[in-house]
């Protein structure tokens, strides 16, 4: 599946060697998504022609392509010989793994009702492209908001056969009661609401998440008020979400993944939950621990200044992290008595005073911005574009035509025109074990592991595979 597993991992029990070298490469010319891989089969998409394509895994060979109605904006789900992804035309689709031929399409859209999205004709009701296969079940949702034309539809659907096992309706009244979800807004003043968009699902076997919101296996929301308790993120449900979707790849600076179980909004407590469990612009974890790239903990402010880590942290927090957090909270408050100061929090305090977390290794100022990462059996993966200036230099300079040059620099290989940087890391202590020039920064979570290989979607349209020599 997308990220490898149910549960959005970024994870895998292989090995994969350091001493990496190019089996091949295939330009697709047209943008990438992610890839998925099984059986020596890899698969990915180019959403802007509508296109799934099957490529073999050890020499790039086109095994066959199949074209919808409409954009599939993220890698398909392959199980049991069988391929399954969603559309923006509104329907869900299952091929047959060896040939790409179509076994069953089914409407997942409330009608064949269409619009125009960005230019392209799409369905009212669209489908991310990686649905959910769990136990003979293929789970989805179609739809763009609660709020809009008529809600969110959740299906769970027979993976054999495509017929419906279960439907609920997503929309903007409380089951039972026909309240307004809106009257269930909570938090500094109304600005935390119910979840009400879609995104790709996720499960821990007992439970299938979209966001922060959890469901039963029939699609059944467990809690549809907005859970404002960010300082225990511990609890039962924690799994990976974010609060912007897991495809949006904007990087604005209020934007984070976290592994727990809530978030809050608003302008001076969007960042609390990032204080309280592993956060990070993208994350891979295993059974115990979480690796992220995330903002310094002092930037976890009101502030669009932003500097990255990287870090191993236990998914649990410290036993006393959430006291060692409240109180330092508290005594810079005193002090300062603004929510915007990350500096003055930098000066004052270590990473680990001010996040709740556990960690076992930081690495601060990296050369490179992550977009990328998987975690392998000891060796974490990183990819991404180079990281060409330093923000805090700039918030002291912000005149200097030098870093004028270097924000225009900056900007440029953020958009892929610099090349990028592929890194092998130590999972014991964060060293890099070895590193690779890329043409290209892969695209937003666009790497993955399988059968002894690392596969990557890069900004310019190209597939590339790399194998120990």
């Amino acid at each position: 599946m997308y990220r490898h597993d149910r549960q959005r991992s970024g994870s895998t029990a292989i090995s994969i060697p350091t001493n990496l070298r190019r089996l091949w490469t295939k330009d697709a010319n047209a943008q990438l998504t992610s890839l998925v891989s099984v059986g020596g089969m890899v698969v990915t998409v180019t959403p802007q022609t509508y296109t799934v394509h099957a490529l073999d895994a050890n020499n790039s060979e086109q095994l066959w392509t199949y074209t919808c109605g409409g954009r599939v904006d993220s890698p398909p789900t392959l199980s049991g010989g069988r391929v399954y992804f969603g559309s923006h035309d509104g329907y869900v689709y299952c091929l047959r793994a060896s040939d790409g031929s179509l076994v069953w399409r089914f409407l997942a859209a409330t009608n064949e009702r269409r619009l125009v999205s960005y230019g392209r004709v799409e369905s009212v009701w669209p489908v991310h492209g990686s649905v959910l296969v769990m136990n003979d079940a293929v789970y989805c949702v179609a739809g763009r908001s609660a709020f809009l034309d008529g809600g969110l539809r959740f299906y769970k659907l027979n993976a054999g056969t495509g017929r419906p096992l279960a439907l609920d309706k997503i929309d903007d009244k409380v089951p039972d009661t026909g309240q307004n979800i809106q009257k269930l807004q909570a938090g500094w003043c109304g600005l935390t609401m119910p979840v009400a968009n879609p995104d790709i699902l996720s499960s821990d076997g007992k439970h299938i998440y979209m966001r922060s919101q959890s469901f039963d296996l029939d699609g059944n929301r467990t809690r549809i008020a907005p859970d404002l308790d960010v300082q225990h993120q511990d609890r039962k449900g924690a799994h990976l979400f974010s609060p912007v979707g897991l495809l949006d790849d904007n990087w604005h600076h209020r934007s984070y993944w976290l592994y727990g179980v809530t978030s809050v909004y608003g302008w001076h407590v969007w960042f609390e939950a990032a204080k309280y469990a592993p956060s990070g612009r993208i994350l891979s974890f295993d059974e115990s621990t979480v690796y992220g790239f995330a903002r310094k903990p002092n930037f976890l402010a009101q502030a669009p200044t932003v500097e990255y880590e990287l870090y191993k942290a236990d998914k649990k927090p410290a036993s006393d992290g959430v006291d060692r957090v409240n109180k330092n909270a508290a005594e810079h408050t005193a002090r300062e008595r603004n929510q915007t100061q990350w500096l003055s929090r930098g000066e004052l305090y270590t990473p680990k005073q001010l996040t709740a977390l556990n960690y076992y290794w930081i690495k601060p100022d990296l050369p490179i911005q992550v977009r990328a990462m998987v975690l392998t059996k000891d060796v974490l993966f990183v990819a991404g574009p180079p990281d060409v200036i330093d923000e805090v230099n700039l918030w002291h300079r912000p005149d200097d035509a030098t870093l004028k040059r270097e924000l225009v620099e900056q900007t440029q290989a953020w958009r892929g025109h610099r090349g990028g940087s592929l890194w092998a890391v130590s999972t014991k202590d964060g060293s890099r074990l070895a590193s690779i020039d890329l043409e290209a920064p892969p695209v937003f979570d666009g790497m993955i592991a399988a059968g002894g290989k690392l596969f990557l979607s890069l900004m310019d349209g190209r597939v590339v595979c790399f194998a120990g020599r």
